[in-house]
């Protein structure tokens, strides 16, 4: 049996509380719903692996006697491949289907990330600069540290990574040395220069991630140029700006709006107490213009948002964003604005 099959035959609900057997409500799985529909419905490939399972038995200060088991040749793996490959239950197989399909769910998703929201993780810790803003950030974190280093060598290898993509930089262990050892050595004066230089370099980072985020909004939108503008402002003079995602994955076996009702109000229902409650709330609604949505579909679209963000003030602002591709599914962007208090 192939993995794909050994999902299929097992609803989400069990595989859930296979994987937290204490689940008290399925509203924080919404992710975990959206990767289980796809590895039940993609193409499946093959590698020539086996699945296979190791099982250990709990750490000593663990609570819970409950053996743990982990899913083989999962994590990191292309997810055709995944449910491609034959599945190979434990000797002795003491586990449930419900705990071996929760291991494999586990594993491969990377603790339940979808493809978008796994591409928007690494480009986070690479952090990659998008704008100007993040290339000066990047030019003030040399120059911070050149201020300290006398190696010629040192100097030109910091040099060459200015035209690095890349909010980061590396050094050899030598010139780390040596960097430190002249840190040690600042005045009370540098050190306070050094602490604006940090504090402009972070603000220039949150800049940059803004900017990258409304160079994204804007040629897909539709919005008058007077509200954009507006939005631009609350997007630059934020607090805090929190974005994630919703998918359907509904691969034309439900109604897409049906999929996204269930998806949000049985599977993500804790959205709508997040904490602390933004100041606003935008939803971007991604759908191909080859397959737009119908005036019923929007309807009701609209008329689910508002109810399930009702206890939210004001109400959620909803766009649409129309791209060029021929899929029939939709994507919602969120994006909480929280101002300053």
């Amino acid at each position: 049996m192939i993995v794909q099959q050994f999902l299929r035959a097992i609803p989400f609900d069990e595989i859930v509380k296979g994987l937290y057997p204490d689940l008290k409500s399925l509203g924080h799985f919404g992710l975990y719903k959206e990767a289980y529909d796809q590895l039940c419905n993609i193409v499946p490939e093959s590698d020539g692996r086996q699945v296979t399972f190791d099982i250990s038995k709990p750490a000593p200060w663990s609570k819970s006697d409950r053996k743990i088991i982990t899913a083989n040749d999962v994590e990191g793996q292309r997810w055709e491949n995944i449910v491609g490959n034959e599945l190979i239950k434990p000797d002795g197989n003491e586990f449930t289907d419900p705990e071996l399909a929760a291991a494999i769910l586990w594993g491969s998703t990377f603790y339940g990330f979808t493809q978008i929201t796994s591409k928007n993780y690494i480009d986070d810790i690479l952090k990659t600069s998008y704008t100007d803003f993040g290339r000066r950030a990047k030019y003030l974190m040399v120059k911070r540290e050149m201020m300290y280093l006398y190696n010629k060598e040192d100097r030109e290898k910091l040099k060459q990574q200015l035209k690095e993509p890349k909010l980061t930089y590396y050094m050899t262990a030598q010139a780390w040395h040596r960097l430190g050892k002249r840190k040690a050595h600042r005045n009370r004066s540098k050190r306070k220069r050094d602490w604006r230089i940090h504090n402009r370099i972070e603000c220039l980072k949150k800049l940059d991630k803004r900017q990258n985020l409304i160079n994204k909004l804007k040629p897909v939108i539709d919005m008058a140029k007077p509200d954009f503008n507006q939005l631009c402002l609350d997007i630059y003079h934020a607090d805090a700006i929190t974005e994630y995602w919703r998918e359907t994955f509904c691969y034309h076996n439900m109604p897409r709006m049906e999929y996204l009702e269930e998806l949000m109000a049985t599977y993500s229902n804790a959205l709508k107490n997040r904490t602390p409650i933004p100041s606003k709330l935008l939803i971007v609604v991604h759908i191909s213009m080859h397959h737009p949505l119908s005036l019923s579909e929007k309807g009701r679209l609209e008329l689910f948002l508002n109810d399930f963000y009702i206890c939210l003030k004001p109400s959620p602002k909803i766009l649409y964003a129309y791209n060029n591709t021929d899929s029939h599914e939709i994507q919602l962007q969120f994006i909480e604005i929280r101002s300053k208090a």
